[in-house]
């Protein structure tokens, strides 16, 4: 009896972890493309800051801003202030979606 116990409680935290990674999953592959883009980027080059972002892709500060906004709020990057100007922001990565 004990033994069964024990069974399913590993499993539920199994599924628990699971349903995580599948949850962060499809959570990522919902965003847009330039918001991938830009965590590619972030993964390659670890440390960037926004007027880097816009000058290494091309894209519009707006959908930079919008990129790093839902990357932020998926817990995937963090922003600190720039250790050269308080002013400036950079972004790096916090942990994988997969």
């Amino acid at each position: 009896m004990i033994e069964y116990r024990k069974q399913k409680e590993v499993q539920n935290l199994w599924q628990q972890f699971l349903g995580g990674i599948v949850f962060a999953r499809r959570s990522f592959l919902a965003l847009p493309p330039s918001a991938k883009f830009l965590y590619v980027l972030l993964k390659n080059r670890h440390r960037l800051s926004r007027q880097d972002l816009i000058d290494l892709t091309f894209l519009p500060p707006r959908t930079v801003n919008y990129g790093l906004s839902r990357l932020r709020d998926l817990g995937l990057i963090r922003e600190e202030e720039s250790d050269d100007d308080r002013r400036e922001r950079v972004y790096e990565l916090v942990s994988a979606p997969m």
